[in-house]
């Protein structure tokens, strides 16, 4: 139940603008090729450029997720920590602010490619490593407060005072804990982690199970 080290944050923003231009570049070509008839010579041309902004838009991909996947060997490695947990993926979509382009953007990068991509890496890493890898039940995680295990509201940021149902920030009011949700549903990933590696029986445990040990913090 100790935490050893601050919150990591890994950010590819900047790579995230490099593919959405390249990304935009592709669905440009798409529209011009469809324009044009079947038999016209440019459609081959067209079909090429595509083809080769794809490999490149794949190439980028593969290197962030190795890049990622080896900073999370290298910070268990670091911390001696015996298992790396995470949430499963196949039952989690990101959704949360993806009204604008910029947020169906990222809900496809996140769901079609990153996560998967990193997750197929860890999983030869940490045998190679000697970790354990093991996936959680992500629900309830990013609106249970990882202090108390009380149900908490999440808030745009810290500064409002207006709940709403999928802020940036959580705010505990039984135990006045807040912190990122995303670094309180991490927090409660490990605890359902924890949970199952200290239990005489092995099974997935939820966010309402008695078993799960509160996080010391400061």
């Amino acid at each position: 139940g100790q935490q050893l080290s601050r919150p990591f944050f890994f950010d590819s923003g900047g790579m995230d603008g490099t593919q959405s231009r390249l990304r935009r570049q592709i669905d440009l070509l798409k529209a011009k090729r469809d324009q044009l008839p079947k038999n016209d010579p440019h459609v081959h041309t067209l079909q090429c450029e595509i083809d080769a902004c794809w490999l490149a838009f794949g190439r980028r991909n593969r290197a962030l997720a190795h890049l990622a996947s080896n900073l999370l060997v290298v910070m268990a490695i670091l911390y001696g920590c015996q298992m790396i947990v995470g949430e499963d993926l196949a039952s989690l979509k990101t959704t949360g602010r993806g009204r604008d382009a910029k947020g169906r953007w990222r809900n496809w990068r996140n769901n079609t490619t990153l996560r998967s991509a990193i997750t197929d890496l860890l999983r030869y890493k940490t045998r190679l490593a000697g970790l354990r890898l093991r996936f959680e039940f992500p629900r309830g995680t990013s609106h249970t407060c990882p202090h108390c295990g009380q149900p908490a509201q999440t808030f745009r940021s810290p500064e409002t005072m207006e709940a709403i149902d999928w802020g940036a920030w959580l705010r505990c009011e039984a135990c006045g804990w807040n912190g990122s949700r995303d670094y309180a549903a991490a927090l409660n990933i490990a605890r359902l982690g924890i949970a199952y590696l200290v239990s005489r029986v092995r099974r997935a445990f939820r966010m309402s199970d008695s078993e799960l040990k509160p996080v010391s913090y400061s």
